[in-house]
């Protein structure tokens, strides 16, 4: 087959593509998953044949691939400001175009697309979290705290999330005090806590705060957070007193106050707390396995009662990853604030 003949061969395949992507389009705006499906074709199949020909349409594949797949609708963290728009450019940058309502993201033009998507995810991952993150907290240990939720979003695309990793690791896993931070999100992230607990607090005084923070002290005092929710089980008293955090975590404990619903006990550690921190603004229930989790509502119902100056914030209820070397654990995390 002449040059010729392989042009023609390669438009001729390129439009059949494109007729089979259209009508799939047609059908998508019905079924949900059919758009789904219908983007993963246009991701694997149509993308890689046509950016050979067209560079645009390599800015076109990456910029579907995040904002129809990454940042669905059915995804529990949007992105916390409107669309990701790419530009191709020798310095990478990330900048908020606040009218637009988008994130512009500049990076090196690459032939492997992966490492493109994986550098747009290392470069955009603290605008899952927050809009405020970056600026208030740093480039550093912001990329490093939303670490956990980009890798829940790249767990169905393994050659994207591995060289994200690579990436994160490269650039910051040589410094232990860093490597320490990812692997307690990593154990914070296999019980949730680092998604229900963690970025919950952090997304909250972000919001409260935004960019006029003291940022060593509040980095400082994530730090404890995050130590604690990692190592939940071992933490005999699991508070942070300070500025920007102040909160203390109450696990439903032993069965057999469960089954026996001893329920002072809660109400006397949270008094107990408030006394040693009066400015104690949070309260985080949280309780594993499914009879625990159930028999939960009862020390809700009672806290309510014997503490009338505090209100339900929020609940989650899910399947921990992995909780006391057990999978799919059922899990509940209970947010109060005191008024």
């Amino acid at each position: 087959m002449d040059y010729i003949g392989f042009l023609l061969w390669m438009f001729a395949v390129i439009g059949f593509i494109s007729v089979i992507v259209w009508l799939l389009m047609i059908l998508s705006k019905f079924f949900d998953t059919l758009a789904f499906f219908l983007t993963k074709i246009k991701i694997y199949i149509y993308y890689p044949i046509i950016i050979k020909i067209n560079r645009k349409k390599h800015k076109d594949y990456v910029e579907e691939y995040f904002n129809n797949l990454l940042f669905r609708g059915q995804i529990e963290w949007p992105l916390a400001i409107g669309k990701i728009k790419i530009e191709w450019s020798d310095e990478e940058s990330v900048n908020i175009d606040l009218e637009e309502g988008l994130l512009l993201v500049r990076v090196k033009y690459t032939d492997i697309i992966e490492d493109t998507l994986a550098k747009i995810a290392f470069l955009s991952a603290p605008y899952l979290v927050s809009k405020y993150l970056e600026p208030a907290l740093g480039e550093k240990f912001s990329r490093l705290v939303s670490f956990g939720i980009v890798e829940n979003i790249l767990q169905t695309y393994p050659r994207v999330l591995t060289r994200f990793k690579n990436i994160l690791y490269e650039t910051y896993g040589r410094d232990s005090e860093y490597r320490e931070i990812l692997n307690m999100i990593v154990r914070a992230d296999d019980t949730s806590l680092y998604k229900h607990v963690f970025l919950y607090e952090l997304r909250r005084i972000l919001g409260i705060f935004g960019t006029r923070v003291d940022r060593d002290k509040l980095i400082q005092e994530l730090k404890e957070l995050l130590h604690i929710v990692a190592n939940l089980e071992n933490i005999d008293i699991p508070e942070v007193c300070g500025y920007y955090v102040n909160l203390t975590i109450v696990r439903v404990g032993k069965l057999v106050k469960v089954v026996s619903e001893l329920w002072e006990p809660y109400i006397q550690y949270i008094r107990n707390r408030f006394k040693e921190c009066p400015d104690l603004q949070r309260i985080y229930l949280v309780s594993a396995g499914k009879f625990k989790t159930k028999a939960a509502e009862g020390l809700i119902k009672f806290m309510k009662e014997k503490l009338p100056n505090i209100e339900l914030l929020d609940r989650f209820e899910y399947k921990a990853r992995y909780y006391k070397g057990k999978t799919n654990i059922p899990y509940l995390v209970v947010i109060m604030e005191f008024k």
